[in-house]
């Protein structure tokens, strides 16, 4: 697994996909940053990260739009079927490398709560359990894109399909509000929320640690992960 990681990650600055990525994230990060900590003057970092998840949204399908098709389309995959390697390692190291990826511009906000100490007290537990949610929110929409990826060998159509999750997931948090207004809308709503994966956040930007956020991010991930270990295997055995 170690050398697929090793691969997958360095194949990101190969090209401008991985600096691209960081580059922005932190470019958005620092926008709302500014807007909200050092303008508005809160010391919680949890109303930066409540912004930041939808400006981070339509980026990861950069990193996982081109996962799998790429080896597929070049004839790797017929070397990686060929390695004494288990499904699970291939698709983990590919799956960890995007993660690292991630974490980069993940460690950006991680110093700053103790740049937002000087400005006013702050709730270490909240700023870094919201940082934490929010890797994990990456971590888990990541392996969902994967996913969506692992169905095609045409980069365009797994372009597509990342982007069409992106935007299912943004509309449907878009309008739980609307949809909660609505007779019945409660019931629909509360049926609807097992798909929200931007409203699991909501708890942190009110200062409450949800444990049930992060069982969510981290039962969405390992599932998206199992699902593209399915898929891989299929076509592997095909």
């Amino acid at each position: 697994m170690s050398v697929i990681f090793k691969r997958e990650f360095k194949s990101y600055f190969q090209n401008v996909t991985g600096f691209v990525f960081i580059a922005v994230l932190i470019l958005f990060s620092g926008a709302f940053i500014t807007l909200y900590n050092f303008k508005s003057l809160y010391s919680s970092i949890s109303y930066t990260i409540d912004a930041l998840m939808i400006c981070c949204a339509p980026l990861i399908p950069m990193l996982t739009m081109n996962v799998i098709a790429k080896d597929r389309r070049s004839g790797a995959c017929q070397l990686l079927y060929s390695l004494p390697l288990r499904s699970s390692s291939i698709v983990l190291g590919k799956y960890f490398a995007m993660l690292a990826i991630f974490a980069i511009p993940t460690a950006f906000l991680a110093i700053m709560p103790l740049i937002f100490n000087f400005m006013g007290d702050v709730n270490y537990l909240v700023s870094y359990s919201s940082i934490l949610c929010f890797f994990l929110f990456g971590a888990a929409l990541i392996a969902i894109c994967m996913f969506m990826s692992s169905l095609s060998d045409n980069i365009i159509l797994c372009a597509v399909f990342n982007y069409i999750t992106v935007i299912f997931f943004i509309a449907l948090y878009m309008a739980m509000p609307l949809i909660s207004s609505l007779p019945a809308g409660e019931t629909v709503s509360k049926i609807l929320s097992v798909f929200s994966i931007f409203g699991k956040f909501e708890p942190f930007v009110y200062g409450i640690f949800d444990i049930r956020a992060i069982i969510y991010y981290l039962s969405v991930g390992a599932l998206f992960v199992f699902l593209s270990v399915r898929s891989f295997e299929r076509r592997r055995l095909a």
